[in-house]
């Protein structure tokens, strides 16, 4: 348990990969960036902020390897309720309702916000009528109950929660991809491109899932390379035409 590589670089480096990704474009976060006055208060909140979550990485680990101690013969997952178990009732209530608010707060969040983005970028631009009438309600009322309930199953019968999180936070890799094109490179790729990076991540990287990471190649990389060969490939149409146009001007 005190080995720093015990899990294999691979892993520990796809598992970086995957969460940073997954803060790049997670929405509450990005909302919370966007809301600072300047770019010098984003920067220096962001890094204050990621200092902050130092301690509370390690003290997870912690937790984790004193209920590998204290209740070896356990499945990994009752982790956490074991040692809540054997806390005091008063810090235990207090720990309980921390993870009640912390869970509460970040599912509104994201099924707001999926709900607002399915009926601004889809609902909208399919029907073609105006915001802000009664079956617009009713329809982000619907989608963020849809959201809300279409978790449920696989939270249930997933056989590893942690892998699981993972895949999540994989699939979100892809976006911080497009995203660092946006900030360093807009002009590189295609809308198009970007569009079909997402929908072929999103197959290739759950199917690479499914299939159990085959020759130990773990689906996190899968998320990180479909859109840099996407990208590139729908960039090549534009890089032959201004090819073209140097040729003519020469």
């Amino acid at each position: 348990m005190f080995t720093v590589d015990n899990a294999g670089w691979p892993q520990i480096l796809a598992w970086v990969l995957a969460g940073t990704g997954a803060v790049f474009s997670t929405q509450y976060v990005l909302q919370a960036i966007s809301t600072v006055g300047d770019s010098a208060k984003a920067q220096k909140a962001s890094f204050y902020t990621s200092v902050l979550l130092v301690p509370f990485g390690i003290a997870a680990a912690v937790c984790g390897m004193c209920a590998a101690v204290l209740f070896p013969q356990i499945n990994s997952l009752q982790a956490f309720p074991m040692i809540v178990s054997r806390m005091d009732s008063m810090m235990a209530a207090i720990v309980v309702a921390g993870l009640a608010a912390s869970l509460f707060g970040t599912i509104s969040a994201i099924s707001i916000g999926t709900a607002t983005l399915l009926y601004k970028d889809f609902y909208l631009s399919m029907t073609g009528k105006a915001a802000g009438n009664d079956r617009s309600l009713m329809f982000v009322r619907v989608a963020a109950i849809v959201v809300g309930l279409l978790p449920i199953p696989l939270a249930i019968f997933a056989p590893d929660v942690l892998k699981v999180t993972f895949l999540a936070k994989s699939l979100r890799l892809t976006l911080a991809v497009l995203v660092l094109f946006i900030f360093y490179a807009p002009n590189f790729g295609s809308p198009k491109g970007a569009v079909t990076s997402i929908l072929l991540s999103l197959v290739l990287t759950i199917g690479w899932y499914m299939a159990g990471d085959p020759y130990g190649f773990d689906n996190a990389y899968v998320a990180l390379v479909i859109p840099l060969i996407v990208m590139s490939i729908s960039h090549l149409p534009r890089l032959m035409t201004s090819g073209r146009a140097m040729r003519d001007t020469a």
